[in-house]
């Protein structure tokens, strides 16, 4: 029969845990800005938590979540997007001009999976780049993004 106390487990499991931890970390990693975001939770953060009793991994909820998700109108009226008004002229232009370069787009992927030459694959490329960059372009004027707003965006911050 264990008689240790709970609290002693723990002490002990986190006393396991920071061990393992310092092998990891020496084992791997010179300097703690080498340590990755993912290790360290994967390694780590996480299995802190866990001895705390949290459930961090969340499996269950998640597949079931995947399962379950509806687009409806309270989960879509939540995402930002311009809305057009296809009566008004400069809308209509901008909503057909979006169709035309997705067309266009969808097009040129089609003829770049059938290519006969490296020649031929390069320059779809790209065209399907030129184009990326057009859709872009109209995204950000529908939005009103500034030139700054821009340079964030492209720049993934």
């Amino acid at each position: 029969m264990n008689t240790a106390s709970p609290l002693a487990s723990v002490k002990d499991r986190f006393a396991t845990l920071a061990h393992e931890f310092s092998n990891f970390y020496d084992s791997k990693h010179t300097s703690y800005k080498e340590l990755n975001e993912f290790e360290t939770r994967k390694y780590f953060i996480d299995k802190f938590w866990e001895i705390l009793g949290w459930n961090t991994d969340n499996r269950f909820i998640f597949a079931k979540a995947i399962r379950t998700m509806h687009f409806d109108s309270p989960v879509t009226n939540r995402i930002p997007y311009p809305k057009l008004n296809l009566l008004q002229h400069s809308d209509k232009q901008e909503h057909d001009k979006i169709v035309q370069l997705v067309q266009k787009m969808l097009e040129t992927q089609a003829k770049r999976k059938t290519a006969r030459t490296d020649f031929e694959r390069e320059q779809l490329e790209q065209s399907a780049s030129r184009i990326d960059r057009e859709i872009d372009a109209v995204v950000y004027r529908l939005y009103g993004l500034t030139a700054e707003e821009i340079a964030l965006v492209e720049r993934g911050a």
